[in-house]
């Protein structure tokens, strides 16, 4: 079975590395557009957050009750982002054949990340800072856009996996050369040196082996120096990092700004009660001090 596998190995390595390779630049393409696409849409809502607050900061609106005010700043937000693969279907007996917005559509689209958001609203009640980065990675770890392709492959992993192809190609190419090495030493035992014109075909053999064996490596430095390349000319993992700061700032932002606003009307309420606590005993020691001076007099 070794052997077997040896074999293989020194018949067909290079193209199972150049298969690799092409699967590669594939999927790195296809993760490296799904990022652009995320950066885009949340671009989008980091921006749209921040002039949905400087606008409120501007009319001095104030929060009185956290929630509502929530699901307005959403509702306006949402309608200002870019489309997500929204779909619609027919459903000609409930609907009179009129185009409605599936469940998935609506769970998929636009208003995905929107509806998560929502669904975190409990955090902005909070009196104590959260730690906005995990709170950040929990809420997009919910986006299916965010974390996966296709809805199914996880681009963490795949984005990880691609990363470290470069070294992989480098082992590749060592492994197969010392696989074509240990193919073509034995040859050498199966040549008469008495006889050197007889033993052409084994000769020839052992450096087709040792060829191949040195094709190898330098076929895996070729494979590795392209992944690197691509990987430099189509970053990731960096992409998706300042995405991450946008939002985790976005949310930042978003925090402060309801802390402060439903703050400053809670504290006019506070000193309302006071004044009229205030008020109330001494309206009782006026009254008190009225009956003893009339029960004096």
């Amino acid at each position: 079975m070794i052997h077997l596998l040896l074999d293989m190995s020194n018949k067909y390595l290079i193209e199972f590395m150049a298969f690799i390779l092409g699967m590669c630049f594939v999927l790195r393409w296809m993760t490296y557009v799904s990022s652009k696409r995320n950066d885009t849409y949340f671009s989008t809502l980091a921006r749209e957050i921040t002039i949905a607050i400087e606008r409120d900061k501007e009319e001095n609106i104030r929060i009185k009750d956290i929630d509502q005010y929530l699901g307005k700043f959403f509702n306006k937000i949402s309608d200002k982002l870019p489309n997500r693969s929204l779909r619609f279907k027919n459903d000609p007996i409930e609907n009179h054949g009129k185009k409605v917005m599936s469940m998935e559509g609506y769970l998929s689209g636009r208003e995905n990340f929107v509806n998560i958001l929502k669904s975190e609203e409990g955090v902005f009640h909070l009196q104590t800072q959260p730690n906005f980065s995990e709170l950040t990675q929990r809420i997009l770890g919910l986006d299916p856009h965010w974390s996966t392709m296709f809805k199914k492959v996880p681009i963490d992993g795949v984005s990880r996996l691609i990363d470290i192809m470069p070294g992989l190609f480098v082992v590749f190419g060592v492994f197969g050369t010392f696989v074509g090495i240990s193919m073509a030493l034995p040859e050498i035992a199966q040549i008469d040196f008495n006889n050197i014109d007889g033993s052409g075909e084994t000769l020839s053999r052992f450096v087709t082996n040792t060829a191949y064996a040195m094709e190898t490596s330098l076929a895996g430095i070729v494979f590795s120096v392209l992944m690197t390349v691509m990987n430099a000319l189509f970053p990731i993992k960096d992409m998706r990092y300042r995405i991450h700061k946008k939002v985790e700032t976005s949310l930042q932002t978003l925090w402060f700004h309801v802390q402060l606003s439903s703050k400053a009307e809670n504290e006019i309420i506070i000193v309302l009660k006071s004044l009229n606590e205030t008020l109330q005993k001494m309206q009782a020691q006026q009254d008190a001090t009225f009956i003893t001076e009339k029960k004096a007099s």
